[in-house]
């Protein structure tokens, strides 16, 4: 994990980078071990997510090997600690734009 954010907001931001193929099971353990003591130590107000499905096993330019299991439960039940999420769905690849 080098990507934290700059400058004042540092420490603010988490990039975690995973290896090829990575499984339900080590996303999972990064998630439960990281992301949400982070976000319970922050206890931020609003959690921006943008939900593509790279990672899902059958896409065919993802890097991931992830089931439908942690889109359904895993990467959105577990922000059940109060706090506000705005979720934007790609139907697409767009760059890494959100089209106007």
């Amino acid at each position: 994990m080098d990507e934290v954010g700059e400058r004042e907001g540092r420490g603010y931001t988490v990039n975690l980078p995973f290896p090829f193929r990575t499984p339900d099971k080590v996303y999972l353990k990064a998630f439960d071990q990281i992301v949400i003591p982070i976000t319970q130590q922050y206890k931020p107000e609003l959690v921006l997510v943008s939900v593509g499905f790279d990672g899902y096993y059958a896409d065919p330019v993802g890097a991931l090997s992830l089931s439908v299991h942690i889109y359904a439960k895993d990467f959105l039940q577990n922000f059940e600690l109060g706090i506000s999420i705005l979720q934007w769905k790609t139907r697409g690849n767009f760059g890494g734009r959100i089209p106007s």
